[in-house]
C-alpha cells in the first residue's frame, strides 16, 4: 500500500477530504445494514504501525540427479 503498490490509488483518494469513495461507501453501507438496531457491527484496529505485507515463499530445496 505504500509508494506505486496497486492499491496507491484507493488510499490517496480516500485520504482526501470531502473523498467521493467514502461518501458512496457510507451510503451504501447504511442501505446494506438496514434501521438502526437490524445488524450489529464488531470494528477492529492496529495499535501499532506494522510493516507492509510482502510475499514470502518457502519451498523445500530439491536437487536433480
Amino acid at each position: 500500500m505504500v509508494g506505486d503498490g496497486p492499491n496507491r490509488f484507493l488510499i490517496e483518494s480516500i485520504s482526501r477530504i470531502n473523498s467521493q469513495i467514502l461518501i458512496n461507501q457510507q451510503r451504501e453501507f447504511h442501505k446494506a445494514l438496514g434501521g438502526e438496531g437490524d445488524s450489529e457491527v464488531v470494528h477492529f484496529y492496529e495499535t501499532l504501525e506494522s510493516p507492509t505485507a510482502q510475499v514470502w515463499c518457502s519451498l523445500p530445496h530439491t536437487h536433480m540427479h
